[in-house]
């Protein structure tokens, strides 16, 4: 028996996600011109460069989309802003953990 299952993806990216789905159709798999394309900054269907879709916010990622036939990809950042009040906290959180370590196992010794 055969199961099946439903993926949730934004609306937004249906129809790029269908674009892309016709062309695995057509070719059997996905061309490596197409792949090259998806990872460039472009437009794999009419050469346009994407946009910034400010529309949509999504954690950790960002659209972009292309002004001409509306292919939207989605593009994962790593962007991090580390302060310097943070890498104390961790510092500190981190010689708490040591500390307490050290003093069980101190205690752990004496028996």
């Amino acid at each position: 028996m055969t199961e099946y299952t439903t993926i949730k993806v934004p609306r937004k990216l249906k129809r790029s996600i269908d674009l892309v789905r016709a062309e695995i159709v057509r070719e059997g798999k996905i061309d490596d011109q197409i792949m090259e394309y998806l990872k460039m900054d472009v437009c794999p269907f009419c050469n346009t460069k994407l946009q910034d879709v400010e529309t949509v916010k999504i954690k950790y990622a960002k659209l972009k989309e292309c002004p001409n036939c509306g292919f939207t990809k989605p593009v994962i950042t790593t962007e991090t802003s580390i302060k310097v009040e943070d890498l104390f906290v961790a510092f500190g959180a981190g010689l708490l953990v040591g500390l307490g370590i050290f003093l069980i196992a101190g205690l752990l010794k004496r028996r």
